[in-house]
């Protein structure tokens, strides 16, 4: 089924349960995104902080 199709399967005769199914796949696909997002900007913030560490951890180790 392509993309033609979807569209007039979910605008046919503008049904209000088509339209609500599109408006909650929308919805659920923009939070999938926007937890991505979150995560991927989490992870780079423990990954810089695990490096900083490990850095501090090298300086100590030297000047002990």
């Amino acid at each position: 089924m392509d993309n033609v199709n979807l569209t007039k399967l979910f605008t046919f005769n503008k049904k209000p349960c088509c339209n609500t199914c599109v408006h909650v796949l929308n919805y659920v696909l923009g939070n999938i995104t926007s937890f991505k997002r979150q995560l991927t900007q989490n992870y780079s913030m423990l990954d810089h902080s695990f490096r900083s560490l490990r850095r501090n951890i090298e300086r100590t180790r030297r000047s002990a």
